[in-house]
């Protein structure tokens, strides 16, 4: 690669971080976001950086708990929440737990989901639990660069979206550093 193609991506990678910024001095009404997340959002004192859709593990929030373990991934079916089986209306309760930052918690997952005919994957998974207060920036700014990607894609700009791409992946390198 040529510094003038390096050069071009820092410049493109820059003035994306700088709309991301201007996007968040916005009112929400004006952001185009899936979801918008507020302080207020979070209940809890600490989170495991799960999201769910029942049982099954819909979204792993960057820089959380489970992001860091490298365990989990997206369509991971939770089982059991220590040692107790987990349902759609016990789960929640269950990773909050006694609800203390730093505490620790195991998850027996079944890997890549349950699926009729194949033999599970299962696996236990320690993670310690992290103050939401740590957590809620990370996760609003994985929101906004995936508005980015989803605005760049919407308008067919390939470059946008695999620029946003790369700051995502840098972003998270980071936060495994």
């Amino acid at each position: 690669m040529d510094d003038s193609f390096i050069q071009g991506r820092c410049r493109a990678l820059l003035d994306l971080c700088k709309e991301a910024i201007q996007e968040t001095k916005k009112d929400v009404l004006h952001v185009e976001l899936q979801k918008v997340t507020s302080n207020s959002e979070f209940s809890t004192k600490s989170t495991v950086g799960i999201m769910l859709s029942g049982t099954t593990i819909d979204n792993i929030v960057v820089g959380g708990p489970a992001y860091i373990s490298k365990q989990l991934a997206r369509g991971d079916v939770i089982l059991q929440v220590n040692d107790i089986p987990a349902t759609k209306a016990n789960i929640y309760d269950l990773l909050i737990g006694d609800d203390r930052p730093g505490s620790i918690v195991v998850i027996n997952v079944s890997k890549g989901g349950l699926q009729v005919g194949f033999p599970a994957s299962l696996k236990d998974v320690r993670l310690k639990r992290m103050a939401t207060s740590e957590i809620q920036d990370r996760r609003r700014m994985f929101e906004l660069f995936n508005s980015l990607k989803d605005r760049a894609l919407k308008d067919k700009d390939e470059q946008a979206a695999s620029t946003v791409n790369e700051t995502i992946r840098i972003w998270n390198n980071m936060w495994l550093a």
